[in-house]
């Protein structure tokens, strides 16, 4: 979703609907009007887009499409602000739905409310969660398996990154183990994570075997 535009159009009231037909009759009466009018606006768009690039420095994902729409905006007499304050709110509404409907963010989400910093297996990760959402994991909208549960953190990690949650995997040990941490964006956390006994494990690293978390590091 952080590669798209939601949009929610308003329903058209009684007064404004017509057919089928009657739509692609003004449509075609408007055609040359609105095909100019898209003309000049290419054309302003392409005579401002180096000063847009310049002006841009911190770019979102889809960098090149912000900038291109930034240049738009200005030519139509928009102003780039207005449309990046749009497209941020646009993101972050994205972000909290994606958070709020799909259950494996919304466990994770929960299991950070509690402690700051979790690292396990991701086998001990889908034990802790079916003694926490044993009878909501057998609906379809939960993954099936430790090895689902696992690709389902890899789709969502750069929304989790996004909402200031951190995704890591790391290897332990002479035989490899592969750990799955996860923790909230301002925590510090290990290059090597060490996890006790049992389904979890919650912890928060000293300052000098820690190095700073950034979101946008895992994007």
């Amino acid at each position: 979703l952080d590669r798209a535009l939601s949009i929610q159009l308003d329903r058209v009231p009684p007064e404004n609907r017509r057919s089928e037909a009657a739509f692609w009759k003004a449509f075609e009466k408007s055609a040359p009007v609105i095909f100019a009018g898209a003309l000049d606006t290419l054309a302003t768009a392409m005579r401002l887009h180096p000063e847009t690039e310049d002006a841009l420095t911190d770019l979102p994902r889809m960098a090149d499409f912000c900038q291109w729409a930034a240049s738009a905006s200005e030519a139509m007499g928009i102003g780039r602000e207005r449309f990046l304050t749009a497209y941020q709110k646009n993101s972050r509404k994205q972000i909290t739905e994606v958070m709020d409907s799909d259950p494996v963010a919304r466990a994770i989400r929960e299991l950070l409310e509690h402690s700051r910093e979790w690292s396990g297996t991701v086998s001990e990760l889908w034990v802790l969660f079916k003694s926490r959402h044993g009878d909501e994991m057998k609906t379809d909208s939960w993954p099936r398996n430790p090895r689902a549960l696992s690709q389902r953190i890899n789709v969502l990690h750069t929304t989790l990154a996004e909402a200031g949650i951190i995704v890591r995997r790391d290897r332990e040990g002479s035989d490899g183990i592969r750990k799955l941490i996860l923790c909230r964006g301002n925590v510090k956390v290990r290059e090597s994570s060490t996890v006790a006994s049992g389904a979890s494990a919650a912890s928060v690293p000293d300052e000098k075997a820690a190095t700073d978390a950034d979101p946008r590091s895992f994007t």
